[in-house]
């Protein structure tokens, strides 16, 4: 992590990466600082903006922006869709949500004015917010909060997919109430492979673009010298390091069991234990040398039955995501989401 010019002191701070990245750790480690507030759920509020923007109007009504207050107070603890948020489960009590909307602003403006709220209730100074996929927001989010900042992490993308694949797993293990399996978690090692190659190319970009404003660090070392790291962090973004980072009680997200206090380094290389050579091949051919640039050396893999069973799949993937996405939030929305995964799958330069 190259030495830079601190953020500002009171600005927002975005943890973005590929999921499964290591997010949820720094989320934590943040949120032991004495003046950062945190969002304990991903909002996806900027991947979300056309159906926000769609749900909550006309925004120069002070009563649209009263509900947009009460929503986005509900996403900082539970991430649910755009939408009116009930009055039992409302967040903010009415003398907030009055004083929020009284600010005459956009979408984005109460978004932020929602979480400084929040921010000064709870005593702290600065909010966190932690939603991986906006790592393809940044210009949006730059443009409309200009002083926004970005820790971006980056993890091997052979510990990553093999998380994600074992979080696939575990998901499809556990049944819902209605005896059907959960589907809200996916693997598939040629569509996984392209969103990591994907979210490193647009971590690079936000790192060439906007130098003084984001920060990188690798997933390895942090788990290899959680202090050094975490300390070097804490100076980059302008928070207090506090000892309670080095023991915040996490586990794996993918994991089951007690919560363990501390960072481990036992998920580094546990790819060897999930995946299939044929997987690795995969994984190879599509994000090799993206990979090597920012310091992973994928391995060739081969060849073999599950990688011609992964590829004759992909076409259908996608279609079947689609229309679960679709079932969840109606076809508007899959269809934008769609053509926002497509737009940013596009080849880049590292």
């Amino acid at each position: 992590m190259e030495s830079a010019t601190p953020f500002p002191a009171d600005a927002p701070i975005f943890v973005i990466a590929y999921p499964h990245s290591g997010t949820t750790m720094l989320r934590q480690v943040f949120g032991e600082a004495p003046e950062v507030f945190q969002c304990f759920a991903e909002t996806f509020f900027f991947a979300n903006l056309d159906d926000i923007r769609r749900v909550f109007r006309p925004i120069s009504d002070p009563g649209v922006r009263r509900e947009l207050a009460h929503y986005v107070a509900r996403i900082v603890h539970q991430l649910v869709p755009p939408g009116i948020t009930p009055v039992e489960e409302r967040r903010l009590d009415d003398a907030g949500a009055d004083e929020i909307a009284a600010i005459d602003t956009d979408h984005v403006g109460t978004f932020v004015a929602t979480l400084d709220y929040l921010t000064a209730e709870a005593g702290r100074k600065r909010w966190l917010e932690k939603t991986p996929p906006h790592i393809y927001d940044v210009d949006t989010i730059k443009a409309t909060i200009p002083d926004a900042c970005f820790v971006e992490i980056i993890r091997s993308p052979l510990d990553a997919l093999a998380s994600k694949k074992t979080r696939e797993e575990i998901a499809n293990a556990n049944r819902g109430a209605d005896g059907r399996p959960r589907v809200d978690r996916f693997f598939h090692p040629v569509w996984d492979a392209i969103s990591w190659r994907a979210s490193v190319r647009a971590g690079a970009a936000l790192l060439r673009n906007h130098p003084d404003a984001s920060v990188r660090v690798r997933y390895e070392d942090v788990v290899a010298a959680p202090e050094k790291v975490f300390r070097a962090l804490c100076e980059r973004a302008n928070v207090t390091f506090v000892p309670a980072m080095l023991s915040i009680r996490r586990r794996n997200a993918v994991g089951a069991g007690p919560k363990e206090s501390g960072i481990s380094p036992l998920s580094v290389e546990r790819w060897r234990e999930v995946l299939t050579p044929g997987e690795v091949a995969i994984i190879h051919l599509i994000v090799g040398r993206t990979a090597k640039a920012v310091g992973y050396d994928v391995p060739r893999g081969r060849v073999d039955r599950s990688a011609a069973r992964w590829l004759l799949f992909t076409t259908v993937e996608p279609i079947e995501r689609l229309v679960k996405h679709a079932r969840r939030t109606g076809w508007r929305s899959a269809l934008s989401a769609l053509g926002r995964y497509a737009g940013r799958m596009r080849p880049r330069r590292t």
